[in-house]
Parts: structure tokens; sequence; C-alpha cells
């Protein structure tokens, strides 16, 4: 048995009982041994932009990282070229990440139309 981080790019599964990892396979429960692995880093790299820590010993452990906030992204990317009326929007989806168009019309005092063109602005720009 081999212990200690996990790595997908040099990665063989090795199940801790192979003749139950084997009948499920063979019954279709389960994909290739090892997909979760590769799943797991790929869509943990996507949802929060960073890697997640599968240590493997007598206990296994699993460090998922958690997405920054709006907030915090943004105080990472800088505020360069954002105008005031899009750092409003920032702080109202940084506040509720949830919150509709229409809760931002009647928190901002402003129109639609407006709300829609600074959502528009900043999702251009990542």
């Amino acid at each position: 048995m081999r212990s200690g981080p996990i790595d997908p790019d040099n990665f063989t599964p090795d199940p801790k009982n192979p003749r139950i990892a084997e009948f499920f396979v063979n019954i279709g429960f389960a994909d290739t041994l090892g997909s979760g692995v590769r799943n797991l880093y790929k869509y943990t790299q996507v949802y929060s932009g960073q890697d997640p820590q599968l240590i493997d010993g007598d206990t296994f452990k699993t460090i998922t990282p958690l997405a920054l906030s709006v907030t915090q992204q943004v105080t990472e990317r800088g505020t360069d070229g954002v105008t005031e009326g899009e750092a409003a929007v920032i702080r109202l989806i940084g506040e509720e990440p949830a919150m509709t168009q229409a809760a931002m019309v009647a928190r901002l005092s402003v129109s639609r139309k407006t709300v829609a063109a600074r959502l528009l602005a900043l999702k251009g720009r990542g």
C-alpha cells in the first residue's frame, strides 16, 4: 500500500479492496478506477483556481479549496478600469451572490438597462 500525496499526473489506482472494486466495475456501478481523482482535480481547478489535496495513508484525507468570493477575486485582480458604477455592482454581488438584476435596480436606483450594461462590461473583463 502506498501512502502520501496523490498526483493525478502520476497516478495509478490502487483500490483498498480489489475484489469489491472489480465487482462494482463489472456491474457498471463504477467508472474506471481513478476517474474520480482526475475529475476532482479538473473541476476543483475550474471552480476555485486551485488544486485539491488528496493524501493517502492510514486515514485518507481530502482538502478541497473553496472558490474566492467576488470581492476577493476583484481584490486579487485589481480594479483597473472598473467604474464606480461597476464597483457598486461588484459590492452588491459580494453581499448577495444570487441577487437579481431587478434587486440591483432597486438598490442602486438606476435603470435595468444600466445594470445590464454594467454586468455585461464586468463579464467581458472576466
